[in-house]
């Protein structure tokens, strides 16, 4: 469980920064079988919502790269940045009671995604009263792959301790392998 909720704040931290890249990032890894989409959550590794997301995802990033409308876009990116970290936590929190589960997702989810949106929109502020909106588009690209970064080291941090496993298990049949060859031949 304790893995799971850290998965959930960490794709919920990158939601804080942009709503749409963490979902898009759990959609293709559930699509291509690299994680599991929890009950209640299949929907997520759907082609349709990998569709939906990649436009949505697409159009968000569009909107931040324009120095005027990233403004408006950080004022209404609160709520929904709070709602899919609480989505994004929740998912991940499905063997604890339903009560645990919200709750957990609500305070940490939830509270991670807005103090990240939060700590954005003061960032993107400070560089348009400095810069006079100039050097928006580069805080936006720097957040948006900031928000990549994040999402994927999250995702494959999952299938670390799987991967840990299997790789010294292929080594040790390798090394037996090539030490009977050469018993063989010697």
């Amino acid at each position: 469980m304790f893995l799971n909720l850290l998965t959930g704040i960490g794709l919920s931290t990158a939601a804080g920064f942009r709503v749409f890249i963490p979902l898009l990032t759990m959609s293709v890894a559930s699509y291509y079988g690299i994680i599991s989409p929890p009950d209640n959550f299949e929907w997520i590794a759907s082609s349709q919502a990998i569709t939906i997301l990649s436009i949505a995802t697409i159009s968000e990033l569009i909107a931040y790269e324009i120095p005027w409308f990233n403004n408006i876009v950080n004022m209404i990116s609160i709520p929904f940045a709070t709602v899919a970290g609480i989505l994004l936590t929740a998912s991940f929190l499905t063997e604890v009671s339903p009560l645990h589960q919200w709750s957990l997702a609500i305070i940490a989810g939830g509270g991670t995604a807005l103090a990240t949106d939060v700590f954005s929109n003061t960032a993107q502020v400070a560089v348009t009263t400095a810069t006079g909106g100039t050097a928006n588009p580069i805080l936006s690209l720097f957040e948006s792959a900031i928000t990549i970064i994040i999402s994927m080291i999250v995702i494959l941090a999952i299938t670390l301790p799987i991967a840990l496993i299997i790789i010294p298990f292929i080594l040790m049949l390798f090394r037996s392998t090539v030490k009977s060859k050469r018993l063989k031949q010697g």
